[in-house]
């Protein structure tokens, strides 16, 4: 299957079938769902999955089948909702376990339609403060697939409790919901700062044929493309 024909089963997929990507929870969030339709506007470029960053509590155990998430928001949240959270978890949690409270910023990865789109669009990423933005194409020569994952590096993460206990105090509980929620609110700002870059992909011309694209062998590419 070529780009053209990838593009349309993912784009047919997401626009026809109730905004469905290929992300684990399945479906576009709505802080995100902007930037991607735009990036989909796009001929050169089409979103496979996307994340518009979440603050959760991770249960983590010694079997790892038994992990999930106490909590998962892609807004921000309140220390009574957490509070209210770990009470009613206390009283059913038997086994072993921790709980560890994360930040994660939002993710986007894009598929480009040949290494000239893939490039300028990490350029752009970075430019807007997504410095762990990264291009891929695998092992293959010539590369069949252009893969661009843009994020940021605004996150947090650290255990809180485990099966039974609160590590923390609740003053200090307090103290990181107020950091996780600043956190969203700087990942939602970062989230513009790259929208605003993205509208310099309009300008770009078609250049599939551009014989300094073809020509490139891989050691050359490999010397061009940085990967983060």
């Amino acid at each position: 299957m070529n780009y053209d024909a990838r593009r349309k089963e993912c784009l047919n997929q997401l626009y026809e079938g109730g905004r469905r990507d290929k992300s684990p929870k399945g479906f576009l969030d709505a802080g995100i769902a902007d930037c991607c339709d735009y990036i989909n506007s796009l001929s050169s470029y089409y979103t496979t999955s996307s994340c518009s960053g979440r603050i959760s509590i991770f249960v983590e155990h010694d079997d790892r089948n038994d992990n999930f998430w106490l909590l998962c928001s892609h807004e921000k949240v309140t220390f009574p909702q957490v509070k209210a959270l770990l009470n009613q978890f206390y009283k059913k949690q038997d086994k072993k376990c921790s709980l560890v409270l994360r930040f994660e910023p939002f993710i986007l990865s894009i598929e480009c339609k040949n290494l000239y789109y893939s490039s300028k669009l990490v350029q752009l990423a970075i430019g807007s403060g997504c410095r762990e933005t990264g291009l891929s194409f695998g092992a293959i020569y010539p590369p069949k697939r252009f893969m661009v994952s843009i994020r940021h590096a605004i996150r947090l993460e650290t255990p809180i409790a485990n099966q039974d206990t609160l590590y923390i105090t609740e003053t200090y509980l307090q103290r990181l919901i107020d950091q996780v929620n600043k956190k969203m609110d700087q990942n939602y700002n970062r989230m513009d700062q790259l929208f605003q870059q993205l509208q310099k992909l309009k300008s770009l011309s078609d250049t599939t044929n551009d014989p300094n694209i073809q020509s490139v062998n891989p050691q050359q590419q490999q010397q061009k493309v940085i990967i983060f």
